[in-house]
């Protein structure tokens, strides 16, 4: 999974925003979210480095294109010859999805980093095998391998149980932008969860884990 294995095609076979949303809505992710996913997120100590995300295409690209994440804006730039060696620095993974039978994740989001930043963590193949395997068997088991993927965390993610900011992502055009808002946009039945992360809170006099928003998005994009 460290390698770039981008695929056009299966970016292009992703649902919309709003299809993703009511495949969501119709399934026990919620529920899965809020227990078993916990549960593996704090077995593999996982829940500094990853979520898990919404899988959808925000918007259509074409088969020379790959979508890149760079500042707060994800825009489709051309698939680069090394990705690896790129104006300084390198397109890496940032969120992958199984779909319906696939035995390893596949990339479909990615990031751009400069040469010697560490802002997003690094898949290890091997030593993040276990938690994968276990992540896949869990999707499996409850009907969301094309529902929910891994999203990458970057090392300024903020994770609190009452955030002080709220991440929300908007689609314009062919643009995907990230804005800062007030924990008021909560509250907003146009924003819907596209990230969740997870981390140990005190809740009922003990410490839990506990699954909440990391990111939102607006349903018309």
């Amino acid at each position: 999974m460290a390698s770039f294995a981008y695929d056009p095609e299966d970016y292009a076979g992703l649902g919309t925003l709003g299809q993703a949303i009511d495949s969501f809505d119709a399934s026990p992710a919620q529920t899965v979210l809020d227990t078993a996913m916990c549960d593996l997120f704090e077995k593999y100590g996982m829940a500094s480095k990853f979520g898990l995300g919404l899988v959808h295409r925000h918007f259509d690209m074409s088969d020379k294109e790959i979508l890149v994440e760079h500042g707060a804006t994800s825009t489709p730039w051309a698939i680069p010859t090394d990705p690896s060696n790129f104006m300084e620095g390198q397109i890496i993974p940032r969120s992958w999805h199984f779909g319906e039978d696939a035995d390893a994740p596949k990339p479909y989001e990615f990031a751009f980093q400069r040469r010697g930043e560490t802002k997003w963590p690094a898949m290890n193949q091997d030593l993040d095998a276990a938690f994968v395997e276990e992540l896949r068997e869990a999707l499996q088991q409850h009907g969301l391998m094309s529902i929910l993927g891994l999203v990458a965390l970057p090392a300024d993610y903020v994770t609190a149980e009452h955030p002080t900011r709220v991440l929300c992502e908007k689609t314009f055009g062919r643009a995907n932008v990230v804005f800062e808002l007030g924990p008021e946009a909560m509250l907003d039945k146009e924003k819907r969860t596209s990230v969740w992360t997870f981390g140990k809170f005190a809740r009922g006099g003990r410490e839990s884990m506990l699954c909440f928003s990391g990111c939102m998005c607006t349903r018309d994009g």
